[in-house]
């Protein structure tokens, strides 16, 4: 998901919310333990990138690949 507006925090919990790569999408503590950050911390990080993502145009692009990828791990 390579996108210069997000950080590279944020596509990371965008990917793993949305349970890319490994298939299964993940809780915010999990998240939130792996990047050293509380759930709430990565609710909020999630809910920006969202937010970005919505107001360029890009949430149509990554809700395509998205269903696409899912599709193929099914």
């Amino acid at each position: 998901m390579e996108s210069a507006h997000l950080s590279l925090l944020e596509e990371q919990v965008l990917s793993e919310r949305f349970g890319l790569p490994k298939g299964r999408p993940r809780t915010l503590a999990e998240i939130g333990r792996e990047v050293g950050k509380s759930p709430q911390q990565v609710w909020r990080i999630e809910r920006r990138a969202l937010k970005k993502t919505r107001s360029s145009g890009e949430y149509l692009r990554m809700h395509e690949e998205f269903g696409e990828i899912r599709e193929s791990l099914e």
